[in-house]
């Protein structure tokens, strides 16, 4: 019969065992050091202002914007008959 500690997972678990200490400080340093980075981590909720401003999909949504009004989203609403269907 095959022992736990002669597996793969065996290995792993003794080895976690035996070094417990280091990979629990290595991995709160690494979350330390990360969290640095996140702090400048920004969200964008437009992507227009992500497009470079000379494409032409984005000169156009500028004009129409310009024109009409900045607007999140449009919500158009049918109503037909079921029998016409």
């Amino acid at each position: 019969m095959i022992e736990l500690r002669d597996t793969l997972f065996g290995k792993l678990a003794l080895f976690e065992y035996k070094y417990s200490k280091i990979i629990v400080t290595s991995m709160l340093l690494l979350t330390l050091f990360l969290s640095f980075g996140a702090l400048n981590l920004r969200f964008e909720s437009n992507f227009m202002k992500e497009l470079p401003q000379n494409f032409d999909v984005v000169k156009t949504q500028n004009l129409i914007d310009s024109e009409f009004g900045q607007e999140e989203g449009i919500i158009i609403l049918l109503e037909t008959d079921l029998d016409d269907v």
